[in-house]
């Protein structure tokens, strides 16, 4: 016996007890019918399980005989009593009625002409804690027990009871339903529910009509108000155990669905059924909606049409069934009250095909004709899925997007006045290969065109924006990319080669495409959100901007963290840059492992200037890791067979060289060294990092003064402490040196770096180093114009020392032998130092001069900008003035220290200058010293003691010799005082002495022999030469007259006196 005819078995049982019941409680509720209602109500209500309450119960068994007819009015059932707790009831009835054939029973068969409830209420609802009222009024408790497993006898006789129930109706039932723990309600009338059955042996015949009203529906978002369902349907089961649907029609919101077909109940349930739909109303896309999207503002076009079929066939047991779904749309309109935006076509057509099989293994899906047109939309696509072994997804759609609509919703306040399009299109498939793999044909692609915005903070435009990014078979390409920015624009692409083979696991290396280019980058337009760096990059720009990069790595390799591992190869770089070399091809490699950073071959040229450059941060990995003991070695080598002045250090009409070095250049310029970086110091954060820097193998010859550079080596190291050179030496033309040093960063910031600096060299020529060119003339006009240009060029690179801040530092000198014009300095010694209070002291700088010795102390005090002090010693030890190269003109005359005097001199001078902020003498605060002493000494061809040759009788004045001359001079209140001195020479004994002002005021007194003056005179008459001395021998003072001759006044008006002195001199 199939379980269905099991079920009725029971059913007819239950039925046949009930009648029997039926016909007894008739003949009792006639004539006890009160008695009986009431004394059991008030049983069942002192139960404490619930609440019933019934206004009249009738029983007619002659009214429509054979049929007994039972009536109940006003039933109601409540969790407590109404008038004490004025609550609504769970559960009540206005009408019921029934009426049965009792007589029909004695024939097998239940006839029961109708049953019927009207007027009346089922009312659930969930307290916070989780019960429902019902269970509470019933005082029942939900427990889990083991299920018991019923055995059903199994029979192949069917029933011999037939069974009629004409009519089952509801009429006015409202039904309300209430979850106080999400606030979910359901609030519903079933206006009118009839349904009919009846069961013989040849099957079972049922029929349902329901007119259904959802008057309230809130869950979560979900909101549904009003809405009508309706439902007709016809249905039988027949002895195959097949259930027949002639026809099933459901009305929901005016659309109708219909179901048509059978179903097998036995075995594995084989279907035949089918669904479709008419006269669709848009209301119901309103509806489904419902919760999802307030539709409260959202307009649906009238026109819209829709079509809905589907169909099901096959066995829904142990398989899945053959399933057909074909769905169309079209003409539908959507707006919205608040938005510009609208939708004015929107359609598609779906059709699904889905065969039988477990897993869905075959079927076809296809959307075809999907439209999405309005004012800010236009898209259109075509899709399919087949799968008949191999699956296959075809696409292929175009459409665009306005996004100047959604300028009003970029609520950025840097960013407004958006426009342009999002454009995508596609003409692709994707196809299984039966490896787990998809192999793809075609193309798909998306991007925006005319893309525009405003950037607030920097008062520019973003123009022009255009990039399209597209998968294809072999590629996926970023092209087409424009960007105006400002004055700059950018234009470019980008190609990663076989995407899909490495999404899909068939191949391992990555290749990247990179081209890049400008006609203009303008710098201030890309960095206008930064004000530091606008100040920074100021109007740099670069033109004809070419950049060609192509990378090469693996899956592997990009999981590196700093760089992917593999090679960079720049295949191109070329730029103009303002104010700069222009960029011509640069070239190389850049190589990435696990441990080592390289590049290698990097060549090209800058202006004329050419490169090759090659590099490699070994062990890179270990700060990556941060190994605290870890070290990153960098070694790196440069080569140039041109390196010009003029393309390396100027940037726009600006040498940042010397004067005389702008047209400087470098040839077959060699360098290589290595920079060891120590983990610890960058781990820790420290502002300084530990460095071990060395310089090695400098070559290269200088061109404008030839010169060659060899063996420059440097060796530093760099810490948190400061800074130790090592050394740093080389040779540059004829010139050797080497330095050593060190530097200590200092405390605080109030302070600065102090250290000394040690300077030798066997060999310094100044004159090649500088590039001092001896002009054409005389020694004098040469040092005049060297001097000049000097005085020029430290003019214009005058600085305002008192914003300078001094260190404390000391500068050791120790030079066997420096070149300076025409003369050699040798066994030059000393220091130099600077302190924080801005004093520059010389502590005994020391040169062998002129086959003697020099000696400078003192010191410079710049702390007042309005007074610069000045204070100096100056040794002279047995210089020999004949070795001097220093000359002057006087009076039209060359006085040359070198060719008219001779002698050994010792000099001390001590000075006390004021300088003046621009290094001017303030004469008026100035006083000087000068005591010397010159032995042996001669005056040769001296211009104007040749002239005097005619007065004197017997003596060559063309080399006037004495024994000794000293005396002390000083310099004090603008005035030059000598105090008087004898001069045994040649030509006699000599007195002489005076002052003279800076204002050139002068106040002299010679004093000669008296028997001098007598021989010039006698010459004079005679017109010869009277005979005395000996030419060449020194006199000294023999007592005697004097003629004293006296000069006052200035250079251009002064005064000859001449008078006699009786004093009788004697030594």
């Amino acid at each position: 016996m199939t379980i269905v005819k099991k079920v009725f078995k029971v059913l007819l049982i239950l039925l046949g007890v009930w009648l029997g019941i039926l016909i007894l409680a008739s003949a009792l509720f006639y004539v006890y019918r009160g008695e009986i209602k009431e004394k059991a109500i008030s049983v069942y209500n002192q139960q404490g399980m619930g609440y019933i309450n019934i206004g009249d119960i009738g029983l007619d068994p002659f009214k429509d005989f054979p049929y007994i007819d039972l009536h109940i009015e006003n039933l109601a059932f409540y969790e407590h009593d109404p008038q004490r707790s004025n609550a609504e009831p769970i559960f009540s009835m206005g009408h019921f009625y029934g009426a049965l054939d009792v007589f029909g029973l004695l024939n097998q068969k239940a006839s029961v002409k109708k049953v019927y409830f009207g007027d009346g209420l089922i009312n659930l609802q969930v307290e916070k804690d989780s019960t429902l009222n019902i269970q509470r009024a019933l005082d029942l408790t939900f427990e889990d027990s083991e299920e018991e497993q019923i055995v059903v006898e199994d029979t192949t006789s069917g029933f011999d009871f037939a069974v009629d129930l004409k009519s089952l109706q509801f009429e006015q039932i409202r039904l309300k339903f209430l979850n106080k723990i999400n606030d979910a309600h359901f609030e519903a009338v079933v206006n009118d529910w009839n349904s009919h059955l009846s069961y013989a042996d040849s099957g079972i015949v049922a029929g349902t009509k329901l007119d259904f009203l959802v008057d309230t529906v809130q869950m979560g978002t979900m909101q549904w108000y009003q809405v009508p369902i309706k439902l007709n349907s016809e249905l039988t089961f027949d002895t195959t155990n097949t259930v027949r649907i002639p026809k099933s029609r459901l009305w929901i919101d005016n659309t109708r669905f219909f179901v048509k077909g059978s179903y097998d109940l036995d075995g594995q349930g084989e279907a035949d059924l089918k669904f479709w739909m008419n006269d669709p109303s848009v209301g119901l896309v309103t509806l489904l909606s419902s919760g999802m999207v307030d539709m409260s503002d959202i307009n649906i076009g009238q026109e819209a049409k829709m079509k809905f079929k589907a169909s099901v066939k096959g066995p829904t047991i142990g398989a899945k069934p053959d399933v057909q779904f074909d769905f169309e749309l079209k003409d539908l309109s959507l707006s919205h009250n608040d938005w510009e935006q609208r939708l004015d076509e929107v359609g598609l057509n779906l059709a699904v095909d889905l065969k039988g099989g477990k897993d869905l293994k075959e079927g076809e899906v296809h959307l075809k004709n999907l439209r999405l047109k309005g004012n800010t939309i236009d898209f259109h696509a075509d899709l399919s899925l087949v799968n008949h072994g191999i699956p296959k997804l075809s696409a292929k759609w175009d459409g665009q997007l306005d996004l100047s609509y959604f300028d009003k919703f970029v609520h950025v306040e840097e960013l407004d006045s958006l426009r342009g399009f999002v454009v995508t299109s596609a003409d692709c498939s994707f196809t299984g290969n039966g490896k787990k793999n998809v192999d793809i044909d075609g193309f798909l692609n998306m991007g925006v065109k005319e893309l525009g915005i405003h950037l607030n903070p920097i008062e520019k435009s973003i123009t022009d924006g255009n990039m399209l990014i597209e998968l294809a078979p072999g590629a996926l390409d970023f092209k087409d990319f424009n960007l105006q920015l400002g004055n700059s624009d950018l234009h470019g692409d980008l190609r990663l080669h076989d995407p899909w083979l490495i999404a899909t696991n068939r191949q391992d290396s990555i290749d990247v495409d990179l081209n890049l280019r400008a006609n203009l980058i303008d710098f201030p337009d890309l960095v206008a959100f930064d004000s530091a760096l606008v100040n920074l990059v100021g109007d740099y720009l670069v033109e004809d901007v070419n950049l060609q990069l192509k990378m090469r790595t693996t899956k592997e390799g990009i999981k590196n963290p700093l760089l992917p591992l593999g090679n960079i190869r720049l295949v191109d770089l070329s730029a103009k840059p303002k104010g700069f070399g222009e960029v011509k091809h640069f070239n190389g490699v850049f190589g990435v492992r696990e441990k080592v950073l390289g590049v290698r071959r990097l060549k090209g040229r800058l202006g004329e200037s050419d490169f090759k450059f090659s590099a490699g941060v070994i062990d890179y990995a270990s700060l990556m890791n941060k190994e605290m003991d870890g070290k990153v070695k960098i070694a790196y080598n440069l080569e140039s067979t041109l390196a010009r002045v003029e393309d390396l250090l100027k940037i726009g009409d600006t040498y940042l060289v010397p004067n005389g070095y702008q047209t400087e250049s470098l040839k077959d310029f060699k360098f290589s060294g290595e920079v060891i970086v120590h983990n610890e110091s960058l781990l820790n954060a420290r502002e300084i990092p530990t460095l071990d820097i060395k310089i090695k193998n400098i070559h290269g010859a200088t061109t404008l003064v030839p010169m060659a550079l060899r063996d420059l080596t440097m060796d530093m190291h760099v810490d948190s402490l400061g800074v130790n050179l090592a050394s740093l030496s080389g040779q540059i033309g004829k010139s050797d040196f080497y330095m050593n040093g060190k530097v200590e960063w200092p405390e605080d910031s109030t302070h600065l770096p102090s250290g000394y600096l040690t300077v030798g060299a066997k060999y310094f020529d100044v004159n090649e180093l500088l590039h001092i060119e001896l002009p054409e003339g005389t020694a004098e006009e040469q040092r005049a114009q060297v001097e000049a240009a000097a005085q020029q060029e430290a003019n214009e690179e005058m600085m305002d020392l008192s914003q300078v801040k001094f260190p404390n530092f000391t500068f050791n000198l120790n030079i066997d032998t420096l070149h300076f014009m025409r003369a050699n300095y040798v066994h030059i010694k000393g220091k130099m130092n600077s302190s924080e209070e801005k004093v520059v002291t010389l502590d005994k700088l020391v040169v062998d001069f002129a086959d003697g010795q020099v000696e400078m102390n003192g010191g410079v005090n710049l702390a007042d900008p309005s007074d610069y002090t000045m204070n100096g010693k100056f040794l002279m030890r047995d210089v020999e003035m004949s070795k001097i190269d220093f000359a002057v003109e006087y009076e039209g005359d060359t006085i040359d220290f070198s060719k008219n005097f001779e002698g050994k001199m010792n000099a001390e001078v001590t000075t006390e200058l004021h300088l003046n902020p621009d290094f001017t003498v303030n004469i008026q605060s100035t006083e000087a010293e000068i005591t010397a002493k010159v032995t042996d000494g001669a005056v040769k061809d001296f211009g104007p003691l040749s002239a005097m040759a005619s007065f004197f009788s017997n003596k060559d004045l063309n080399n006037i010799r004495f024994a000794e001359m000293e005396n002390t001079f000083t310099f004090k209140q603008n005035t030059l005082t000598i105090p008087r001195m004898n001069i045994a020479s040649t030509i006699g004994q000599i007195y002489m002495g005076g002052e003279q002002n800076i204002d050139g005021n002068m106040a002299f007194s010679v004093e000669v022999p008296w028997k001098l003056v007598r021989g010039v005179a006698w010459n004079m008459m005679t017109g010869r030469k009277k005979k005395g001395d000996g030419e060449d021998e020194i006199m000294q003072d023999e007592g005697g007259k004097y003629v004293s001759v006296t000069v006052k006044g200035d250079v251009e008006d002064f005064d000859i006196g001449l008078g006699k002195k009786k004093t009788v001199y004697k030594d």
